[in-house]
């Protein structure tokens, strides 16, 4: 999920060896013969790459998009509509691999025999893998999220929309499964996912690619776990039968090679898991989720 990309001039950074852009000492002039050149996916990691650059220097409040969009050679006008407001610039680069993951999905999702429960999860593992491709970046970005209150809210939305993918991803190809379970997985999946970059982010001794490669088999483990949990028997998403709602077993029964595997609650390793689930639901009276049943969802889950 990297693609290539045009890199701006850039120092070494004596911590950790991440190459990081150098702002100008004036703030460019945009250049449209550049922005022309970029790919929108590039235009938007430039983007991030110079918010995370400004806003660690001069300050959230103190940087304006038009500090950025100079500092990254495009036009006002192309950054607001590439990217948004300053607020987006951060999570500029989601937007592109969300696509990347919905249509690897789909792609997954017409095979025969797919599992829509385990592709979730797989989609789940690859948007780790990709965060957490450039650690000392990914630590910069989350420092300055943290450091932001205007941007944790943002980061909040960002979450939602892989969150919502999952939801619509899992009712379109289970469309005879629990409504609720449904929204009560992609939530662990989620969190599971946010916990396990988290944590290793705020880890600053690990080290890639063994620490990415442990943070990835861990998440692997905790999602089979949240499969064997939430996913299968009467409390999951194939409601009372357990089923997919075509005949087909619960999670797991087609996992290919090299990627998860079905799992059970006897296994040892899910045996000795503790598992936190999540699950976020609209507080509206007209939202038509009852929260005291997704309580109770959970619940019944886990005991």
């Amino acid at each position: 999920m990297d693609p290539a990309q045009q890199q701006p001039v850039s120092e070494t950074s004596a911590a950790g060896g991440c190459s990081r852009p150098v702002a100008p000492s004036s703030k460019p002039s945009a250049d449209p013969v550049r922005a022309a050149d970029l790919a929108e996916d590039d235009l938007r990691t430039q983007s991030v790459r110079w918010a995370v650059e400004l806003f660690e220097r001069e300050g959230f409040e103190a940087t304006s998009v038009a500090d950025i969009a100079a500092a990254a050679g495009i036009s006002r006008a192309t950054f607001f509509r590439q990217v948004g407001g300053k607020e987006d610039a951060v999570f500029a680069d989601h937007a592109p691999l969300l696509e990347r993951i919905e249509a690897w999905m789909l792609q997954r999702l017409a095979e025969d025999g797919a599992d829509a429960h385990v592709i979730v999860c797989e989609a789940s593992l690859q948007v780790l893998s990709h965060l957490a491709r450039d650690l000392p970046a990914a630590r910069r970005r989350y420092g300055v999220v943290r450091s932001v209150a205007a941007l944790r809210e943002r980061e909040i939305v960002t979450e939602r929309r892989y969150e919502r993918l999952f939801v619509q991803t899992l009712r379109a190809h289970l469309p005879q499964a629990d409504s609720l379970g449904t929204v009560v997985f992609a939530a662990a999946v989620t969190a599971a996912h946010n916990h396990a970059l988290r944590s290793l982010l705020r880890d600053e001794h690990a080290q890639q690619p063994q620490a990415v490669d442990a943070a990835v088999e861990s998440l692997r483990a905790a999602l089979k776990d949240l499969r064997a949990r939430l996913a299968t028997g009467s409390a999951g998403l194939g409601g009372e039968t357990g089923e997919d709602g075509d005949g087909h077993g619960g999670p797991g029964a087609h996992g290919g090679p090299g990627m998860l595997d079905g799992g059970s609650r006897a296994d040892s390793s899910a045996a000795d898991a503790v598992t936190v689930v999540v699950a976020t639901a609209p507080s509206s009276s007209d939202s038509g989720v009852d929260v005291d049943a997704v309580v109770e969802k959970v619940r019944r889950a886990l005991s």
